[in-house]
């Protein structure tokens, strides 16, 4: 499709096209894509290159999508607004760690704040979605991931039961 074949310009997006139309028909629509580029990020990248992975293997593909929604819905509330894609190290961390503690994951704050560095490493490192964007500066590798994961929360705060947020909001 039209809106598909325009992101095959940036060689990151082409490579994850390229690894996903060896498996199944690319999506049509930019939303779908942005989730499958996100879940090859996030954990097809690994298995498929049988990888042995971190001590935190349990976050599965849906738990690093949920926790990387968090991310960008903070970054885009934080101080660059709309117009920003980076977090401090310090708050990626924490915002890392809050997250293992609201889902249980980690309910120590030592283990979570220990877990949260793993993370931001694994997310940097080995799945390539987050980037140095300065010293002790991250965004995401690609901007659009940043504005679908936002979209992506808002969605699911409308739609959760009970409902987060009003159409309004």
């Amino acid at each position: 499709s039209k809106p598909i074949r325009l992101l095959a310009g940036n060689p990151m997006l082409l490579t994850i096209m390229a690894l996903l139309a060896r498996e199944e028909e690319l999506p049509r629509e930019r939303a779908k894509f942005y989730e499958k580029a996100i879940e090859v990020l996030c954990h097809h990248w690994d298995a498929n290159r049988n990888l042995e992975l971190p001590e935190d293997h349990y976050l599965g593909a849906d738990d690093k999508k949920g926790l990387l929604r968090r991310v960008a819905t903070r970054m885009q509330a934080g101080e660059g607004g709309l117009k920003g894609n980076f977090i401090q190290e310090d708050n990626l961390e924490q915002e890392i760690q809050a997250f293992l503690i609201d889902e249980q994951w980690q309910p120590n704050p030592a283990d979570a704040k220990k877990a949260a560095r793993r993370m931001i490493r694994q997310l940097h490192e080995r799945n390539y979605i987050l980037c140095l964007r300065g010293p002790h500066l991250y965004g995401f590798v690609h901007r659009t991931f940043l504005e679908y994961l936002t979209a992506a929360e808002y969605v699911r705060r409308f739609d959760k039961q009970p409902q987060q947020m009003t159409i309004d909001e």
